[in-house]
């Protein structure tokens, strides 16, 4: 038996203004100077220069039918006044102690701000699509 979790995700790519921000803010909070080079090579390293990416686990269910109803029809539930831009249904193993590292599939959901729902959209659809996939541990499932 598997658990399907349904994530609500912000994602925005970030401006040459954020990231410079961002190595102030890091400066500050971690009273030291690193240069900005060295911090851009940081989170390179982890993979947060392009995206900033916040996400939200909603919900839990035990069939992807109920999950994917769920997602298409309770956006409103779930996008608190659009600031969730994406989606995704995440399958794992139910009774795995480390769930996260055996996960089977992932769905991804983009909010449509014409029909005020989600939309299904192909994992591997854009730059940003596969950040999310990534970002959740699903890169084995990407098509190369």
């Amino acid at each position: 038996m598997n658990l399907f979790v349904l994530t609500t995700i912000s994602l925005k790519k970030k401006t040459e203004e954020d990231l410079i921000l961002e190595w102030k803010i890091s400066n500050l909070v971690h009273k030291r100077e690193t240069p900005f080079e060295e911090h851009m090579d940081f989170i390179e390293g982890w993979g947060w220069k392009t995206y900033d990416y916040s996400s939200e686990d909603n919900c839990y269910f035990t069939d992807l039918k109920t999950a994917k109803e769920y997602a298409l029809r309770n956006c409103g539930d779930m996008n608190d006044g659009g600031s969730y831009n994406y989606a995704c249904i995440t399958e794992m193993p139910y009774n795995a102690t480390y769930a996260m590292t055996n996960i089977q599939s992932i769905y991804v959901f983009k909010f449509d701000r014409d029909s005020d729902t989600y939309v299904e959209v192909d994992i591997n659809a854009d730059a940003e699509t596969k950040y999310i996939v990534g970002h959740n541990g699903c890169k084995h499932l990407l098509k190369e």
